[in-house]
């Protein structure tokens, strides 16, 4: 799946990075969504992004298996070369509970706290 930039609407936004997830349960189109922007983050040398929960709305991606693609794709991509030293943060936005829920179990696996 691919990933474009778009110039800003509004003048807080400094870039856009837009992706159209798939519809349904396929994790290779969705894992490419993730990459995709991560690439395009990397190649306009932009230091953050903040993902939503890709094709969980109206396009039927069940939740869990959808967290679970985001999290280890994102962590594939940061542990790709160079890739975690170019970028500061990357949030993962959760408006649904059942999406949070989602995340504080999958984030643990991929990214241990620091001891």
């Amino acid at each position: 799946m691919g990933a474009r930039r778009e110039k800003p609407r509004s003048r807080k936004a400094i870039d856009v990075i837009h992706t159209v997830g798939p519809i349904g349960s396929k994790p290779e189109k969705l894992r490419s969504c993730y990459w995709n922007s991560l690439e395009l983050l990397k190649k306009h040398s932009l230091r953050s992004c903040v993902f939503p929960c890709i094709s969980t709305g109206v396009y039927g991606y069940p939740h869990e298996p959808a967290a679970e693609v985001a999290v280890e794709t994102v962590r594939k991509w940061l542990d790709t070369n160079d890739n975690s030293t170019l970028v500061d943060r990357i949030v993962f936005c959760c408006f649904l509970d059942v999406d949070l829920d989602c995340y504080e179990r999958h984030l643990p696996v991929h990214f241990p706290p620091a001891l």
